[in-house]
């Protein structure tokens, strides 16, 4: 392989966790705007609460949601616009919680409850999880909250994987992102393979950055997107051409040709392997440069 041939493979893994990267942004900004960790963890509380108490499943639901709007682990700012629009209700759902936070504020909401069957069904529900002695939380409670957490997590895995999906056939075919088209222009175009050499770096810092958790779902949103928009900003310091000029119209012409479907398909695919399978591509790809530049100076003094 000679250094021409590897370059086009990290300019092309270098496009491919771009738009990995700007796919995992957007994702992570729905995920932030419908609030999906707070209402997954209502949902797994909510089949802990039937689970261990099958009584009060009529209640589940209210139960699990009033511990999650607690003012002591929810965020309950701008409450004034999230209660007049219903589905920012959403971000007052906290994002996570302990065993031992819940049984305190499950006992603690069922002193102050009326009576009813939804008091009633608190303080089963925390007599079942309290010891004794009150001084902790029964062991077999703990097991199904854990339990219950780990369902919670694969559950929230799986809708971030389904908005994965969606929005690499979203900007793929809007783009028309044909990785088979995309590798032919790298391995001609030696300006546009170097400057995405250049950027590859800069890539794989931002793909190592964190983006801090947010309990303030607005924050969180404003952030992604500037994240996003430093990406595509790294992009455009290429001559890398995202969007095809001029645009087709209408947008789905190209598509006739049988080739450039298949290989806006076969872009989808493997954007759908996401941002960490490309980020470690490109590291290991990157790695190979210099021991393979070294080879090559070895075989050129030989011959010389």
């Amino acid at each position: 392989m000679s250094l021409e041939h590897l370059d086009t493979l990290v300019a092309f893994a270098t496009v491919m966790l771009a738009m990995s990267l700007i796919i995992t942004t957007l994702t992570q900004m729905v995920s932030a705007f419908l609030g999906l960790r707070g209402t997954n963890l209502r949902w797994g509380l909510k089949a802990l609460i039937e689970n261990i108490y099958p009584d009060a499943k009529t209640h589940a639901h209210d139960i699990a949601e009033a511990v999650l709007r607690h003012p002591l682990i929810s965020d309950s700012s701008m409450s004034v616009i999230r209660q007049k629009v219903p589905m920012l209700r959403r971000w007052q759902l906290a994002n996570h919680v302990t065993v031992g936070e819940f049984v305190h504020i499950l006992d603690k909401m069922a002193g102050q409850t009326g009576a009813g069957d939804l008091k009633t069904a608190m303080q089963k529900l925390a007599a079942q999880a309290q010891l004794p002695s009150a001084a902790g939380v029964a062991d077999e409670f703990q097991f199904w909250f854990e339990t219950a957490m780990s369902r919670t997590a694969q559950r929230f895995s799986l809708h971030m994987r389904v908005w994965t999906i969606v929005f690499a056939v979203v900007l793929c075919l809007a783009l028309h992102l044909d990785s088979l088209q995309l590798y032919t222009q790298l391995s001609s175009d030696a300006q546009l393979r170097a400057g995405l050499v250049t950027a590859s770096s800069a890539l794989t810092e931002k793909a190592q950055q964190q983006v801090p958790a947010d309990a303030d779902q607005k924050a969180a949103v404003e952030r992604l997107a500037k994240r996003a928009s430093e990406i595509k900003s790294t992009l455009d310091q290429t001559s890398l051409q995202l969007v095809p000029t001029p645009y087709p119209a209408p947008w789905y012409e190209p598509y006739g040709n049988r080739r450039h479907l298949l290989g806006v398909f076969f872009t989808i695919a493997l954007l759908c392997l996401g941002a960490p399978f490309w980020f470690n591509v490109l590291k290991s790809v990157s790695s190979l440069k210099p021991l393979l530049a070294s080879k090559q100076e070895d075989a050129g003094g030989a011959h010389s």
